[in-house]
């Protein structure tokens, strides 16, 4: 999103301008703050919450650059740790890096469509679990890999996947939403 903002200061014609970035960030803010609402209250797979915050933020990365990906996951990140009650944790980080990784390796190794985007997600999900075995192994007294895997990452991840389709389906609306609105403005004039 910056990118194409910095387009538009040179003079392209595929830029962005600030009011479509204010746009864009007030939509994702409410996108996020609805998910993580949904997800602190009433959503439940497999008897584990889905992370669709975290789904949303590498969306948002992955559809709007890695900029606007590491935004939204930093926001995502803060929001999630706030309503879940586990006080300050480095939830907001790792957030932000796979938001911002899901939207820089766009192009690079994958383009941009669906199947990329959902071993994006897998990728990252994958190391949202990482470090909740990292944090479970420094803060257990009882730790058990196999019990830990079948008995709380495997639920954690297959509930994080069934939200990866509509967290993409969300942001593209929304992208498409607003992209259709500059083009209807334009078109005016």
């Amino acid at each position: 999103m910056a990118g194409l903002y910095n387009a538009r200061r040179k003079g392209e014609e595929n830029g962005i301008g600030i009011k479509k970035i204010i746009a864009y960030a007030i939509c994702f803010s409410i996108l996020i703050t609805l998910s993580a609402l949904l997800q602190t209250t009433c959503l439940l797979f497999f008897g584990a919450v889905p992370m669709l915050t975290f789904a949303v933020s590498c969306a948002i990365g992955f559809l709007c650059g890695d900029k606007a990906g590491a935004v939204a996951g930093l926001f995502a990140g803060v929001i999630t740790d706030a309503l879940g009650g586990a006080g300050i944790s480095f939830s907001p980080l790792l957030y932000m890096l796979c938001g911002y990784l899901c939207g820089a390796l766009v192009g690079w190794l994958l383009s941009e469509n669906l199947p990329s985007f959902l071993i994006y997600a897998a990728v990252a999900g994958l190391m949202r679990e990482v470090y909740t075995v990292i944090l479970y192994g420094l803060y257990s007294e009882d730790f058990h890999l196999w019990k830990i895997i079948t008995q709380l990452l495997l639920p954690e991840f297959l509930a994080y996947f069934i939200c990866v389709i509509p967290a993409y389906g969300a942001v593209l609306g929304i992208r498409s939403i607003v992209m259709k609105r500059e083009k209807g403005k334009k078109r005016k004039l």
